[in-house]
């Protein structure tokens, strides 16, 4: 799944990482984020994609991408969020991703 994960290195900079991946000198930290946590950011994502295409709709955002994007994408845009937001697709789509990585992960392991 999803994680909050970092690199440990020494040095703070972007030449110290280079270095300290050349030499193989990194380690990680953090932990898995759970299922929960990443199925409600995306429907954060899509609940702030959706003000945007809703407000698009009647006035110019000021928003180059956004308003040039044509009436009729913008319509199945927000069609296709409404599906997402009012439906347990994200919830489903989620347990079964999630089924399907572990599964996957086990298969690996199982290689090395």
């Amino acid at each position: 799944m999803v994680g909050n994960a970092y690199t440990l290195f020494e040095g703070n900079s972007a030449d110290d990482l280079y270095k300290a991946i050349v030499k193989k000198r990194t380690t990680y930290e953090g932990k898995p984020t759970p299922l929960y946590q990443a199925i409600l950011w995306s429907y954060k994502v899509v609940y702030t994609s959706e003000k945007k295409l809703i407000k698009s709709l009647i006035f110019r955002i000021g928003d180059n991408t956004i308003d040039s994007i044509k009436l009729y994408k913008k319509i199945l845009g927000v069609f296709g969020g409404f599906i997402y937001i009012l439906t347990p697709l994200p919830i489903v789509s989620g347990f079964l991703g999630n089924y399907y990585l572990k599964k996957k992960a086990k298969e690996k392991m199982k290689e090395v």
